[in-house]
């Protein structure tokens, strides 16, 4: 069965070598079962010696034949079950060898069958008629034909196709044989019998069919789990780094940042970026810059973008470390235009520089949702943005324009990614409107407010990645 999931090299290599040991076990108890069978005809035909129930010594004339013929299929059995337990072929060999098999011992085994039934004296006296001896012979070769492949069918799946390259060798050699033992002796009897052969060998070709496809959806399931669990480890792993990029919540000094974030899936593509870091400890007395990001689409791509986004950002304020937030949004959009765009990933930006000697939030904000700027009076805000979205425009025809307002003891700057706006219940999106009511609110943490907020609107599962950042300015 197809798994377009699962369609690739390491899988056709696992199942190719899952299956080759499954063919080899089975192959190796096909062989063991037929050896013991005829280990046991073989001590049964050398009692005949002792008992003649024929004058002519016809019995012990027929019982040479049975003797070579069960050495035969014995060297037969003993030989492939050697060959594939010490040479252990691949796949590619396995079934070619048991198609082999089963027509070499089904030769065996109906010459030798012919030999001893033409023997009998009825038959070779004339006793039975030339058309009923060859109908007999004939049913006795299409038996032995029909129980060797039956019993390498019950104990060996194999494919539609591989099952056909089975049955055709077994039938011609079937035909080809009672042909040569009996020459003109055939009526439609005997060819409607010989035409009947791939009917009388469906049932078992049915068996060996439908039990490849459940060997087929048996390893398909156990890769798909395994494949899974591979993900989900290295998703979790990927989610420790990816986390790891945010920075320790600044709770000491004049300026505090604290943020919630809640990806779509194991991660996601906002992040949160300040200069310089607080840690340790959770404190920072000069200007800090804080810049949020939302890149388009969720999950790993939108992650790897998110690494290479900040890579960029720690690159800037190692150079400038005192970059303002135009410069700096004009920057990431260039990077992002030049490295994103032509993979199709684009990203929302808002850039913040908070002096607290000089009392001053600088700002700007490339196509993100507006910010909310709360006085000490209650008084709010709207920090709209100032650009396009990051890596829409080629750099020289972006204007990062950047604005600046005054930020004193008491007030806060709430920031959101559009996660938060945008989540859905019954009664629609969450909106920008309620996101600002609960900045008017002056709860003490807005930003936890706000996701509480979000989730108990939210309906269903998540469908977008949410980020909430709260930037204060404390009395010291």
């Amino acid at each position: 069965m197809p798994v377009p999931s699962l369609v690739d090299e390491r899988y056709h290599r696992a199942f190719d070598a899952e299956r080759a040991r499954v063919l080899r076990r089975r192959i190796a108890i096909y062989c063991g079962v037929a050896l013991a069978l005829v280990a046991l005809s073989f001590f049964g035909t050398l009692t005949d010696f002792a008992h003649p129930y024929y004058d002519d010594g016809t019995p012990i004339r027929t019982t040479w034949s049975d003797v070579m013929a069960d050495l035969l299929l014995g060297a037969s059995f003993a030989g492939t079950a050697w060959f594939v337990i010490a040479r252990r072929p691949d796949r590619t060999r396995l079934v070619p060898a048991v198609t082999i098999l089963t027509v070499v011992v089904g030769v065996i085994a109906a010459v030798s069958e012919m030999i001893s039934r033409r023997a009998e004296p009825d038959i070779a006296s004339g006793l039975v008629s030339q058309t009923r001896a060859a109908w007999i012979l004939t049913r006795l070769c299409a038996a032995d034909f029909l129980v060797f492949h039956g019993m390498a069918s019950l104990l060996i799946p194999m494919r539609l196709r591989e099952q056909v390259r089975m049955v055709a060798p077994c039938w011609t050699a079937f035909a080809t044989v009672a042909l040569m033992m009996i020459p003109g002796s055939f009526g439609m009897v005997q060819l409607g019998f010989i035409a009947l052969f791939p009917l009388l060998a469906a049932p078992a070709v049915l068996w060996s069919t439908w039990r490849y496809r459940e060997f087929d959806a048996r390893f398909a399931g156990r890769e798909i789990a395994s494949r899974f669990g591979e993900v989900t480890e290295e998703l979790a792993y990927a989610r420790r780094i990816h986390e790891a990029l945010f920075p320790p919540q600044i709770d000491r000094g004049p300026i505090r940042v604290r943020y919630r974030y809640e990806p779509m899936r194991q991660i996601g593509g906002d992040f949160l970026f300040v200069h310089p870091l607080a840690f340790p400890p959770s404190e920072v007395a000069g200007p800090v810059s804080v810049v949020i990001i939302d890149v388009s689409g969720h999950g790993v791509p939108a992650a790897l973008a998110v690494n290479r986004l900040h890579g960029e950002l720690q690159r800037l304020f190692a150079t400038s470390p005192g970059i303002e937030p135009g410069p700096l949004i004009a920057a990431l959009n260039a990077y992002t235009h030049a490295a994103l765009a032509p993979q199709g990933v684009f990203a929302t930006g808002c850039a913040a520089r908070l002096d607290p000697a000089a009392r001053t939030l600088a700002w700007a904000s490339a196509g993100h949702p507006p910010a909310f700027l709360r006085r000490a009076d209650a008084s709010v805000e709207e920090l709209h943005s100032t650009a396009t979205m990051l890596g829409v425009l080629d750099p020289s025809l972006f204007e990062g324009e950047q604005r600046a307002l005054p930020f004193n003891e008491g007030d806060s700057l709430l920031a959101y990614t559009d996660g938060a706006t945008e989540a859905r219940s019954d009664s629609g999106e969450f909106t920008i409107a309620r996101a600002r009511a609960i900045a008017e609110q002056g709860a003490a943490s807005p930003a936890s407010a706000l996701m509480d907020a979000v989730r108990s609107h939210r309906r269903g599962i998540v469908d977008d990645d949410t980020l909430v950042v709260e930037v204060s300015l404390a009395a010291v």
